[in-house]
């Protein structure tokens, strides 16, 4: 009795290697693969085990969870950089009227002091320093608009197609 119980333990785990070399080794070697490539946010790969049970089932999903991690990053990655082009711009549109200005307060500097300026040719400048002001404050009120609608948390909500199309008649 102890001999055949030996050697039903032998051929049960004979027969279980025999299964996991034939069905899962394979599967587990594609997971633990994807698993360390997506750890390291590589996702530019594909998952595919083409097994209709289980395992297949559970590479599926999996290939879903890549998939969308990458669509992900790829949108995140669209979304920084069209903000740095956009940061690039507002930038620019900033340094042009500040070396105005600061051109203006030098030439103010320079011929105060010695009266060669005249109080109307002052008056000048500074209503055009005035504008360069102006035009700073809207660019600055502009980003903030921006900031503001960045932190807009949009809230989905049901609609019945009725008040869409009474809404798009009028």
């Amino acid at each position: 009795l102890h001999l055949s119980i030996s050697a039903l333990t032998c051929t049960s785990a004979g027969a279980g290697t025999i299964s996991y070399k034939r069905e899962l080794e394979k599967p587990v070697k594609i997971l633990l693969d994807a698993s360390e490539k997506i750890a390291d946010n590589h996702l530019d790969f594909q998952i595919s085990f083409e097994k209709n049970n289980e395992i297949g089932a559970l590479c599926d999903s999996f290939e879903k969870m890549r998939a969308a991690l990458y669509q992900s990053n790829k949108e995140t990655w669209r979304m920084l950089e069209e903000r740095k082009e956009i940061n690039a711009a507002f930038a620019h549109e900033m340094r042009t009227p500040i070396t105005v200005l600061k051109g203006y307060r030098d030439l103010l500097e320079k011929f105060i002091p010695g009266g060669a300026v005249s109080e109307e040719k002052i008056m000048d400048i500074l209503q055009m320093m005035k504008g360069q002001i102006d035009r700073l404050e809207i660019h600055t009120q502009k980003m903030s608009a921006m900031q503001k609608l960045e932190d807009i948390v949009p809230a989905p909500a049901e609609i019945q197609v009725k008040v869409l199309r009474t809404n798009a008649a009028k």
